[in-house]
Formats: structure tokens, sequence, C-alpha cells
């Protein structure tokens, strides 16, 4: 997890990250061989320890931090898939909603944000060779919303919100596969004051997968 915040004016702001626990439970359902709808629902804990923005130097705090999301989506198949062991790709829309606790410090500028979007994406699955596959999604916020408790900075003049992710799949058995995904998901919002305020989580997640 990483957090920066920008003051205007060439004013120190702050920076920092944390390692974090994550988990995400995924589900797809293919309505027809072209159709389909996607959930999920992710979380993170992590201790964020901010430093000067300018020297870098640590600022001696720390802080209990936390983010979830969760993940709608409805998409179409590009080509249809007639198993699980075929190649797929499709596009879809959905709308994502990310949320980001942290103690409220008008020293340090954190507090409570949240981020929402409808986003258009693509996304599929190729096989490699014989049980190995590799996987591909990105999304991008189209129209977007954020908000700030703390600190108060005004009103939000713009913001973005993408996630991309890519892994590596192997079938273990017909219906159950393992899976390591590296994901990405960045917020940022620019305030009318002149100040900026993103947001970034790293995850490498090891999973289990079971088509039924």
């Amino acid at each position: 997890y990483s957090r920066e915040v920008g003051l205007p004016g060439g004013a120190s702001g702050r920076t920092g990250s944390g390692m974090m626990p994550h988990f995400e439970i995924e589900g797809q359902l293919w309505l027809n061989s072209r159709w389909l709808t996607q959930l999920s629902l992710s979380g993170m804990f992590s201790k964020y320890s901010p430093n000067d923005l300018s020297t870098g130097t640590p600022v001696g705090t720390q802080y209990d931090a936390s983010a979830n999301q969760v993940r709608l989506a409805v998409g179409y198949a590009l080509f249809p898939a007639r198993t699980i062991f075929d190649s797929i790709g499709w596009v879809h829309m959905g709308y994502r909603s990310t949320s980001y606790s942290l103690p409220a410090s008008a020293t340090d500028y954190t507090g409570a944000s949240s981020f929402g979007s409808l986003f258009f994406g693509i996304g599929g699955e190729i096989p490699i060779r014989d049980r190995f596959s590799a996987q591909l999604g990105l999304d991008l916020g189209l129209i977007r919303s954020a908000s700030q408790t703390s600190p108060n900075f005004g009103d939000v003049a713009s913001s973005t919100d993408l996630m991309f992710s890519v892994a590596g799949v192997y079938r273990l058995e017909e219906r159950i596969f393992i899976r390591l995904l590296f994901n990405v998901n960045a917020q940022s919002m620019d305030f009318t004051a002149g100040q900026t305020v993103s947001q970034k989580m790293f995850s490498l997640n090891p999973s289990i997968m079971y088509y039924f």
C-alpha cells in the first residue's frame, strides 16, 4: 500500500507505504456462451508510515490503514468458450467502489477517502502449453466520483481510477486451478485548491479456482 499527498505552492506533503495482508473473493458466472457476470470483494490491512515528501525523512508516526473494494461487471465474449480450456476474451463494463480508511491527522494529512467509478475494460485467458495459461484484465474508470473526509481540502476537481491485473494459471485437475495473480489498484484525486492525493495497492495473490 502506498499513499502520497502533495500540497500547492511547493509546500511539503507526505508520502509513505506499508506491507499489507490482503484477501479477495471472486466469482464469474456465464449466462450463455457470450454473456457473463463478474463479482469480486477484496480488503487489506496495513501499517502506514509517512515520510516528508520533499526530503524523504520519516516523520516518526505510524497509522493503521485499511481498504476494501467491491466490483460488479457484465461482460460480452469476443469469441465464445466451449470448454474451460479454450481461449477466452471479453469486454466488460461495471461499477467499482474503493474505500480507504486512515485515522484523521491534520499534521500528516490522513483520513478516510472513497472512490467510485463506472468503468470499461477488457479481460481474457489464453492457454500457453499443457496445463498452463495466462490471464489479463484492465479496468479504466470513465465516470468517476471521489471524496475525502479529512483533511478537508475542499472540492474535488478531478479523479482517476485504474485497475490492472496479470496472472499465471496452472490446471491441477479438470475443474481445479491454481492461480498467481499480480494486481494493481490506483486511485487519485486533485482538489480545486491545488492539493493532490494518490493511493495505490499492489498485491500478489496465490489462489485456488474451482469451476462447476
